[in-house]
């Protein structure tokens, strides 16, 4: 509203430069800093690289495969077999 013809009828001013000016400056200094400590927690991070799992590519298809598979027919209740007896205690 304060940018609109109506602006004056309803009281508002128009905001002095160096708010704008200030206001460019913070935004300014708060993108300098994320890009700061964006560097510094990629430094970190790439120091310590976490190894990866490799996983041989049967296990993978089966990972994903298993969401769209089921052990019995549909509307019926899967039969659980029993726990081995050394799981089971």
């Amino acid at each position: 509203l304060p940018a609109t013809p109506i602006a004056h009828t309803l009281g508002f001013s128009p905001l002095p430069v160096a708010f704008f000016a200030a206001l460019a400056g913070m935004v300014i200094g708060y993108l300098v800093l994320i890009e700061v400590g964006k560097k510094i927690f990629y430094r970190v991070s790439a120091m310590h690289p976490r190894p990866r799992r490799q996983y041989k590519r049967v296990r993978v298809l089966r990972r994903r495969a298993a969401r769209f598979s089921t052990s019995s027919p549909i509307g019926t209740d899967p039969v659980r077999e029993p726990l081995p007896s050394h799981l089971a205690s």
